[in-house]
């Protein structure tokens, strides 16, 4: 207080009694009393100009004396007008302080306060903006945007217009709004013309050009070449730096969503990626999330799920709000992809509850994640309120066709097939229209089926779900490849139906989703084709899945079924025949097919079919059964 006052030592301390006589500094220390009346009266008649100046000083004062510069910043943020450069930098300092502490809220109303200042042109305005969209990326994406937009042009150095365009995750950025790619690629083209070996010049022009590759990726054309770059980098390509991991990711997405690398492939490349890449929050602002989408496709997450919990707790610790959202987002995804729906429904509830008006809303591809669960979570009105609300469902592809999925689904539990085939193949032709052909993304194909096969089309539909089968077989992951094929099985006639549905229940079994293994066990159990004793053996697995995936619903509905083939089986019209007795009693002693048939004067084929009956009639897949079988069949004969 002393020097603020220009007191020298004996004038500060006899000041100090006065105040203290007065009431306004505390009796056993050199503290001011807060919430005087005196002090309060002399605050409220202090000139407006002269209150300023005071506070100006005393946050000069404050950060030259080594005080934290959020302490000074404080003494600031009252004032009406800034006095000059150093009360900008002692903003921007606490700004920078409150960043590093994990407070982006602070750093930005710091920062917004040093906007202020009337003295602020050209570059020194752009800066701060840049700082801005820094802190207010993790709670107001819009924000961020449009002050990034603002700053750029007012940067001379192109490195600097460079830098400013990433501080932007690339799946914040929007290109129908604020023309944001087409200042992206003015840029990347100043760069590219004036490139040389420096490694920082050259670490920005990846970054940029990962960002051309996002912002393309509903391009055909752009898909074509960004193919042909990626077949470049070889089978392994470099991830040594920032850069080179996002340029690949970039690219390993629309390798992706176009179905042109093979799942394996592509799932080693973003393990690659991962293991690289530090689980912080910043993730989101870089390609990484697409990375993981990747490995959910696949079905290759092990290890994701531990590397997100990790982002996810330090963004909780931080409460970064955007940063959460999308964690959540990939979380759910990885979720979703082990077959665990109900927590990957927990998963959007929070991230959709982050994403308030001062956010702007998510992120497309995060609002695409929200939608999928949704479906897969049986709530399509959900995925449709959230599409049509978002503010880019009518200019991006993918969500318009999502939408046009849930307008679908809604159609089919109405009843009304030829309403939900014609939204299903609306939805194809958005995404055909783009070049997106993986069923991973959208299987537009084998929902349209079964509304072609509900409608009595059977070509039709059986053409649709092939369709989708060589698609699948082509990405390779299990899951895709077995709801593909489950489709075929359900529209397909005859026995090859059950052969179709085996083929699935196979393939669902080398993958992790255990939901997807119950709907393919269940598929095929209640298929009219299905052997007695595969039905059987099926809906006792399916059951026993059912009830480990929480799925009431369709645990009661197995029970049911399970209960009426025990009662066939207890059915007269069921019982073995004497020859078909004879046959099991010998055959549970484990006689093979030709003894039984020198012993009972037979031939082997038709010892085959009455062992066939046998087990068709108890119920049981075969020999090793026979023995408990025929022992509770003698119990209910006797009962």
């Amino acid at each position: 207080m002393a020097r603020l006052a220009e007191l020298d030592e004996e004038g500060g301390a006899r000041a100090v009694e006065v105040l203290r006589h007065a009431g306004l500094v505390d009796r056993d220390s050199c503290r001011l009393t807060s919430g005087t009346v005196l002090g309060d009266l002399v605050e409220e008649n202090m000139p407006a100009e002269e209150r300023t100046a005071m506070r100006g000083v005393t946050a000069e004062l404050l950060h030259r004396t080594g005080h934290p510069a959020e302490l000074a910043a404080e003494q600031l943020m009252a004032v009406i007008s800034l006095r000059g450069p150093e009360a900008v930098q002692i903003l921007r300092t606490a700004a920078d302080s409150a960043l590093r502490r994990g407070s982006p809220r602070d750093s930005a109303r710091y920062l917004r306060r040093a906007l202020l200042d009337s003295s602020l042109s050209g570059q020194h305005r752009a800066r701060l903006l840049v700082d801005l969209a820094t802190a207010e990326r993790s709670f107001a994406t819009a924000a961020a945007l449009r002050h990034v937009v603002e700053a750029a042009p007012l940067l001379e150095s192109v490195h600097e217009r460079a830098d400013a365009m990433l501080r932007l995750g690339p799946l914040q950025m929007d290109p129908p709004s604020l023309r944001i790619n087409v200042i992206r690629a003015a840029i990347t083209d100043e760069l590219r013309q004036s490139v040389t070996e420096d490694w920082v010049e050259r670490e920005l022009v990846l970054r940029l050009e990962a960002r051309e590759h996002i912002l393309s990726a509903q391009d055909p054309t752009h898909i074509r070449r960004a193919l042909r770059r990626f077949r470049d980098l070889g089978p392994s390509p470099r991830l040594a730096t920032k850069g080179e991991r996002e340029l690949v990711t970039s690219l390993m997405h629309i390798a992706f969503v176009a179905n042109a690398v093979p799942a394996e492939q592509l799932a080693k490349s973003c393990t690659r990626v991962l293991e690289q890449e530090a689980p912080t929050p910043e993730h989101v602002h870089t390609t990484a999330p697409l990375a993981v989408n990747i490995l959910a496709g696949a079905e290759q997450t092990a290890g994701a799920a531990n590397w997100l919990r990790e982002a996810n707790r330090l963004a909780h610790r931080r409460g970064c709000d955007v940063e959460q959202a999308v964690i959540r987002c990939e979380q759910a995804l990885v979720a979703l992809a082990d077959g665990h729906r109900a927590y990957a429904r927990d998963k959007i509830v929070q991230a959709d509850a982050l994403a308030g008006p001062e956010i702007g809303g998510l992120p497309t591809v995060c609002a695409a994640v929200l939608s999928i669960v949704a479906m897969h979570t049986h709530e399509p009105e959900l995925a449709e309120q959230l599409l049509t609300h978002h503010r880019l469902h009518a200019e991006n592809q993918h969500l318009t066709a999502l939408l046009q999925m849930a307008r679908g689904t809604l159609a089919a539990r109405r009843d009304e097939p030829r309403t939900a085939l014609g939204h299903y193949r609306t939805a194809g032709r958005h995404i055909e229209q783009i070049g997106w052909k993986n069923p991973a993304v959208l299987p537009w194909s084998s929902c349209a089926a079964l509304m072609h096969h509900r409608l009595g089309e059977h070509e039709e539909a059986v053409n649709a779900a092939q369709s989708e089968v060589d698609r699948a077989r082509a990405w390779g992951a299990p899951t895709p490849l077995g709801r593909s094929l489950l489709v075929l099985g359900r529209v397909t006639s005859g026995r090859r139906g059950p052969e179709l549905l085996e083929e699935a229940v196979t393939a669902l079994d080398e993958g992790n989703n255990g939901y997807e293994l119950l709907r393919g066990l269940y598929a095929l159990a209640t298929h009219p084709d299905t052997q007695r004793n595969r039905r059987s053996a099926a809906l006792r697995r399916a059951h026993g899945l059912a009830n480990e995936h929480d799925v009431p619903e369709l645990a009661k509905k197995i029970c049911t079924k399970l209960t009426e083939g025990t009662r066939k089986s207890r059915n007269p019209g069921s019982r073995l025949t004497p020859s078909e007795r004879r046959v099991a009693r010998l055959a549970s002693t484990g006689l093979s097919n030709a003894e039984i048939a020198s012993q009972l004067g037979t031939s082997s084929r038709m010892v085959e079919k009455h062992l066939t009956n046998s087990y068709r009639k108890l119920g049981i897949s075969g020999r090793p059964e026979l023995a408990k079988a025929l022992k509770r069949a003698d119990a209910e004969r006797s009962a």
